[in-house]
């Protein structure tokens, strides 16, 4: 296993991808070299996330902050899943399938569950 867990690329994609299926939680769980190492520490949980893990699991206390960080969403992360929520809702009552937010992102039926699962965890 390496810091840029090249070796675990594979088990990492079957671990979220059969979790998705089940509707799981992914956790990943953070094995760095240098316990210590707060920039190796982010650098591995960023690309945690990137996988597709919901979250990470720790049993150094230091690695928390940077884990709550990363995992969660900003304000305006929130805020958009709200109008990409009521923006699709409305879309489909008028019989369309996707639309356009005023940022120039496209919503469909992928984003919105996104979104969904965003505000169901954060909103």
């Amino acid at each position: 296993m390496t810091d840029t867990r090249e070796t675990m690329a594979y088990t990492a994609a079957q671990t979220v991808l059969y979790a998705r299926a089940y509707g799981l939680d992914a956790i990943d769980t953070i094995l760095p070299s240098n316990l210590k190492d707060l920039e190796l520490t982010r650098r591995y949980v960023e690309g945690s996330k990137r996988f597709g893990f919901t979250s990470c699991s720790t049993f150094y206390a230091p690695h928390i902050d940077v884990i709550n960080e990363i995992f969660s969403p900003t304000s305006n992360q929130i805020e958009t899943a709200k109008q990409i929520v009521v923006g699709y809702e409305k879309v489909r009552q008028e019989g369309r399938a996707a639309f356009v937010l005023d940022t120039g992102a496209w919503v469909t039926l992928h984003q919105y569950r996104q979104a969904k699962e965003l505000l169901s965890r954060f909103g």
